[in-house]
């Protein structure tokens, strides 16, 4: 991204900054990092965005230092840049040396994570999401981060990916699994859950669940999840489930950090048995609170039967959930642009002060 400008003065940065945080971003095929260059009467401005929750410290400082080497190739007389190389360490692995592989370096993650990512804590409303299909509690990052400190905000983490010889199957025994988690973490209730496309399937079924032990859930909150029902329906998923194959895994950054870590066969056979649990599973009843979000867009460049099936799904008015629900405390919010850009700022703009006026904090 370039930005032409007489000054760097304020409103030069601010509108720089402005465009990099709030451009569309899909999480399953962009970046996680966004690089500008400013000009500006013969000097230039480089403006780096990260998100850290996704990159981590080391991985942060490893990026930019090669970006600080590409420069450094190109203008080999500039201070700055000479320095800069010297503050990320560019220089710490002498020439010829093998750097280390994905899993041998002490700071690369390749054990067992907690149970919950947790966000944010503090002596408000508990309110715990349900990751998503193949991925852990990074994909909430931006919603984390637009909550705040308003609530205690956790994510449980995929139960099955880390622990593949316990792994349970089926969305209801996935569920209670996830129920022991979250008493773990929050003993009694009443309980405000949620999750977005599969992870919001799994948090119905905890509710209902819970609901039928005696327990009080506050609030469900669904983004975009779909009830597969019908065998019109099981087969339109089953082809665009399909359409998902190994190289989505090996590319996407969403996954990167799962790759770095030596876990992407453990990925791939996961995402098997999720889709195995999706297509085979039938929604229980919830009596409760359900706040559904319901992207406005089909899903951009699909076709075919991947493109068939988001249209059936987008002709239900909450993904098939409203016939797994309560009518009558069942709200249907509409956001813009489509599922896959659900937890960019856009949609996070209508997402998070609804989420906050549903459970009393607007």
């Amino acid at each position: 991204d370039v930005m032409e400008a007489q000054t760097f003065g304020g409103r030069e940065m601010a509108e720089l900054k402005n465009r990099l945080l709030r451009a569309p971003m899909d999480l399953q095929r962009n970046s996680l990092m966004r690089a500008a260059l400013l000009h500006a009467g013969g000097r230039h401005l480089i403006c780096l965005t990260a998100h850290r929750i996704a990159f981590g410290e080391e991985r942060l400082r490893g990026y930019i230092a090669r970006i600080m080497a590409l420069l450094g190739g190109k203008y080999p007389d500039d201070v700055s840049i000479r320095d800069w190389r010297e503050i990320m360490e560019l220089e710490s692995v002498p020439d010829g040396k093998e750097r280390p592989k994905a899993g041998e370096h002490g700071k690369i993650r390749n054990t067992v994570p907690p149970e919950l990512c947790v966000y944010s804590e503090n002596a408000g409303p508990k309110m715990v999401f349900v990751h998503t299909g193949n991925t852990g509690s990074s994909a909430y990052y931006r919603l984390a981060a637009r909550i705040g400190d308003r609530v205690s905000f956790a994510v449980v983490e995929p139960f099955n990916l880390y622990h593949m010889d316990e792994a349970r199957y089926g969305i209801k025994n996935i569920a209670a699994k996830y129920i022991e988690i979250l008493k773990r973490y929050q003993p009694k209730g009443p309980y405000i859950i949620g999750g977005w496309c599969y992870g919001g399937v799994i948090a119905h079924e905890m509710a209902c669940q819970l609901e039928e032990n005696g327990e009080q859930v506050r609030q469900l909150f669904m983004l975009d999840s779909h009830a597969a029902v019908s065998e019109e329906l099981r087969e339109a998923s089953k082809s665009m489930y399909a359409a998902t194959d190994r190289t989505y895994f090996e590319t996407s950054p969403l996954f990167a950090d799962l790759r770095e870590s030596g876990m992407l066969e453990a990925v791939v056979a996961n995402a098997a048995h999720v889709t195995e649990d999706l297509l085979n599973h039938t929604p229980s009843f919830y009596h409760g609170r359900l706040t559904y979000f319901k992207p406005r867009e089909v899903p951009a460049g699909i076709g075919g039967d991947n493109l068939k099936y988001w249209e059936k799904m987008m002709e239900f008015e909450a993904g098939n959930y409203e016939n797994f629900c309560d009518r009558d405390k069942l709200r249907i919010i509409m956001t813009p642009h489509e599922h896959d850009l659900m937890m960019d700022d856009p949609s996070l703009d209508i997402i998070v002060p609804q989420m906050m006026k549903d459970i009393g904090l607007d």
